[in-house]
């Protein structure tokens, strides 16, 4: 992958300020909203300087998805390549970073969100979308990287016989959600963030590994939504639980009769001392007790 070779050592130390810089005023503001003016302003640069080193708004937002997307195989791939690791344990070790990854650089990956958003969209210019298929073409391999671990797995016996392609989208779905929800805040230091990183690499990883429950709607019942009774997922089968629910009824009209039989023959319990008897009219020739 060439694009990891990519050389922001090497990069200008104004031009490295405004790609940072970008990142902070599309995550702040949006694409549409953050003017050149104001990513300039950031750094106490003109926006003559922004022009020198990116034709327009559009290209420095994809310099700063490339570099998202750079920052994240560059931490995977020496996890991928490791032929020490079997695959849960790259699986997990993948996870952990691209989580680390989400916390130390969230600007430039809430930008990478903001490309998938724009990806989609049907108002982008012809430029706009030749200069998107290089960033989308990164991702792409980037989630490969994860359906090619998750084969290794199946194929080993070690993770569950689940379709890869979907699998690695729920993994980075629940993974890249970091951006949603984690803002840093003051006294935040490496060992929450590698808690948090930890904890969600281990739930992501459980959830494709032999070990883990059975889906939902095993055993026979049938799936949520479907024809006929509905029943929850991991539910007995609903034939079974009417049957017990009948066997419930007849239990209960059972016991009522034998209170009845017993009041009977012992007469009024102390509770019902001093109240006055209630009759209850009934046709004759009926049962008082529901037919079960």
């Amino acid at each position: 992958m060439a694009w990891v070779d990519t050389d922001y050592e090497s990069m200008p130390a104004t031009q490295l300020a405004l790609l940072d810089a970008a990142a902070r005023a599309f995550t702040n503001f949006g694409f549409a909203a953050a003017s050149i003016d104001v990513i300039a302003a950031q750094i106490g640069a003109t926006k003559g300087s922004v022009y020198y080193h990116y034709r327009s708004k559009a290209d420095l937002f994809f310099a700063v998805h490339k570099r998202a997307m750079v920052l994240n195989l560059r931490a995977l791939l020496p996890v991928v390549q490791d032929k020490s690791l079997d695959p849960v344990q790259k699986l997990q070790s993948m996870s952990y970073r691209h989580a680390m990854v989400m916390m130390e650089h969230l600007h430039y990956q809430r930008v990478t969100v903001q490309g998938v958003e724009l990806h989609q969209s049907t108002t982008t210019s012809a430029s706009e979308r030749e200069a998107l298929k290089e960033v989308v073409a990164m991702r792409d391999a980037y989630e490969r990287l994860f359906e090619s671990v998750l084969r290794e797995g199946i194929a080993a016996g070690s993770l569950a016989a689940v379709e890869p392609s979907l699998a690695s989208k729920g993994i980075l779905g629940s993974l890249n959600w970091i951006t949603v929800w984690y803002r840093p805040r003051k006294g935040d230091t490496f060992s929450s963030r590698h808690r948090i990183a930890e904890q969600l690499a281990r739930q992501v990883t459980h959830g494709v590994s032999r070990e883990a429950p059975p889906p939902a709607g095993a055993g026979g019942a049938p799936a949520a939504g479907g024809s006929g009774d509905r029943a929850t997922s991991g539910s007995r089968p609903l034939t079974d639980r009417r049957s017990e629910t009948g066997e419930l009824r007849q239990t209960a009209c059972r016991s009522t009769r034998m209170c009845l039989d017993h009041r009977r023959t012992t007469g009024p319990s102390r509770s019902d001392a001093g109240r006055a008897p209630k009759r209850m009219a009934r046709p004759a020739g009926t049962n008082a007790l529901p037919a079960v």
